[in-house]
């Protein structure tokens, strides 16, 4: 079974941006969010890891590398949850140490234009 956790994107009452983890757990205990707290995205882990040992989450900016023949290369995309595969759109079809997470569109929305 996969361990089921959010990342928390949220405002501070000075602006500033904080992410904040809570596991399954810590949710049903209540989370720690201060009423003066703004959530601005609440991303599920996939239950994936990137190449680097990373968690991969909803949200995450991730380059899927891939090496055939002499082509090497990398697609940058946003992992977004799939209601028609009820699953992630990154899929088994690659292997997990193909992926790398290089930011998320909730902090970074810029990297994705």
């Amino acid at each position: 079974m996969r361990e089921i956790k959010f990342k928390y994107i949220i405002e501070n009452e000075d602006g500033k941006i904080i992410t904040l983890i809570e596991d399954i757990e810590e949710i049903e205990m209540g989370t720690p969010l201060e009423k003066s707290h703004k959530i601005v995205a609440r991303c599920q882990y996939t239950g994936l890891k990137d190449k680097n040992g990373k968690d991969i989450y909803e949200g995450d900016i991730v380059k899927k590398y891939w090496q055939q023949n002499n082509d090497n290369g990398f697609l940058s995309f946003v992992v977004r949850w799939e209601e028609k595969t009820v699953g992630f759109n990154l899929t088994a079809k690659g292997k997990k140490h193909c992926y790398e997470v290089i930011d998320n569109i909730h902090e970074n929305p810029e990297l994705i234009e």
